[in-house]
């Protein structure tokens, strides 16, 4: 996640305040002269799916409203491809997706990598 450098310390106290509202500790680290954050929240097992979601959606909803991008080094991959539509809008959506199908009609190179109904847990294991 990113945001512009402008609101970069206020994005980082609300990412912290998720973590303490949610009684999570969290390795925040990343690269401060772009604004970004890499983010590695320490969850317990029990209800890690619920936890995940919800915090998740959270920090993703956080860096929106400053302005920011879900995707600023490594792209969106599989745990972020559930929140593209909300960064990018409804009216943009469906263009990026039209244009993997283009190139990629058969979705044969990392489906679900981008476009997916899978939520952000489906790919992770504990």
């Amino acid at each position: 996640m990113a945001s512009p450098l402008n609101h970069f310390y206020s994005f980082i106290d609300g990412i912290q305040k998720i973590f303490s509202e949610e009684r999570l500790d969290a390795v925040i680290f990343g690269y401060i002269g772009e604004g970004n954050l890499h983010i590695r929240p320490l969850i317990g097992k029990k209800y890690w799916e619920e936890v995940v979601r919800r915090v998740g959606k959270r920090c993703f909803d956080t860096a929106l409203s400053y302005g920011g991008t879900l995707t600023a080094e490594h792209g969106t991959g599989r745990n972020r491809a559930p929140y593209l539509s909300h960064e990018r809008g409804k009216k943009l959506y469906p263009y990026f997706n039209a244009v993997k199908k283009i190139f990629e009609p058969g979705d044969l190179l990392n489906p679900d990598a981008m476009f997916t109904s899978y939520d952000i847990t489906h790919n992770l294991c504990f």
